[in-house]
């Protein structure tokens, strides 16, 4: 019998997923609170781009409901962090059968205290690791509308549940490179601490590299991600370890000048496209350092300054 997966959320990564668990031979559907959104319109293009080589083209037609049911092997969440506490989304988890395995994408370190209240089943943790998102582009012209996505090695790390090792061993039937890992809630807080500040100073230098480059905000984004490493850590009982010395000016400036040179996406106007559509979960993100370091005496400045410049 082919495995059933309830996504909430229809968004890029939704639909990526979706598609992967498709060809893998699953059922899915979407779970949205408004099926007349943007994101819900059927069919749709999947445009996936390579390192090299043209983007191949899939057509996606899957059903979108705006009520859930509950007879699903697992439950996927791909919403924001900044929409967990909506009561729509606490309705719907109200549905499904106690031992419905639900697996959350969300990346602040702080979302299992909501989910945790909303969701007496099994609660496991997955980790984005694709860049996906709706096309064109501001400025594009290609590819047609859509969405776009690439997809490198680790597109989706699980954690190292049975419901982590069966939905990444999906995905990996259906052609996505996906895998369980230890001690994810962990990685994850790593590479969000790593990556939010570091895309705030972006912003605040008006989502230009080279100008990212060129200000304070780099040096200021690089010790804010430091901060956040060193406050995930102690609220989730870990040591930092060697990661904390990873933020440095010196290695940003090299990454800024390497990366648009070898992704084959327009990566500025990707990154201030996504990270201004989910700008208020990377607000609260900040906002939860900066709540976790000060209930724990930590240095919480340069945090503080890439808040009060988003202001």
């Amino acid at each position: 019998m082919r495995s059933r997966i309830l996504i909430i959320g229809s968004g890029a990564v939704a639909a990526v997923y979706a598609q992967h668990l498709v060809r893998a031979g699953c059922q899915v559907n979407f779970l949205v609170r408004d099926v007349n959104s943007a994101n819900c319109v059927m069919p749709r293009s999947l445009h996936q781009y390579h390192f090299t080589g043209k983007p191949s083209v899939t057509l996606q037609h899957l059903r979108v409901i705006n009520k859930a049911y509950p007879d699903w092997d697992q439950v996927w969440l791909t919403l924001p962090s900044n929409a967990l506490q909506s009561e729509w989304l606490a309705e719907q988890l109200a549905v499904f059968n106690a031992d419905t395995p639900l697996i959350s994408w969300s990346p602040d370190f702080r979302d299992d205290e909501i989910l945790s209240r909303l969701y007496k089943g099994p609660l496991q943790h997955g980790l984005i690791g694709l860049i996906g998102y709706q096309t064109p582009l501001p400025g594009e012209l290609a590819p047609t509308e859509g969405i776009a996505y690439l997809a490198p090695l680790g597109a989706a790390l699980l954690d190292n549940s049975e419901a982590g090792q069966q939905a990444a061993a999906l995905l990996r039937s259906g052609g996505l490179s996906a895998k369980s890992v230890a001690d994810l809630p962990w990685l994850s807080a790593r590479g969000t601490a790593l990556l939010v500040p570091l895309i705030a100073g972006l912003e605040l230098a008006g989502w230009s590299l080279s100008q990212l480059r060129r200000t304070p905000w780099q040096a200021i984004a690089c010790e804010a991600s430091r901060e956040a490493l060193f406050i995930a850590a102690a609220y989730l009982q870990r040591r930092p370890g060697m990661v904390a010395k990873l933020p440095q000016p010196a290695l940003v400036s090299l990454l800024t000048r390497l990366a648009p040179k070898v992704l084959p996406i327009p990566l500025e106007s990707y990154l201030q496209y996504h990270f201004s559509k989910v700008g208020e979960q990377s607000r609260q993100m900040l906002d939860h350092w900066i709540v976790e370091g000060e209930a724990r005496s930590m240095s919480v400045t340069a945090l503080q300054s890439l808040r009060n410049g988003l202001e």
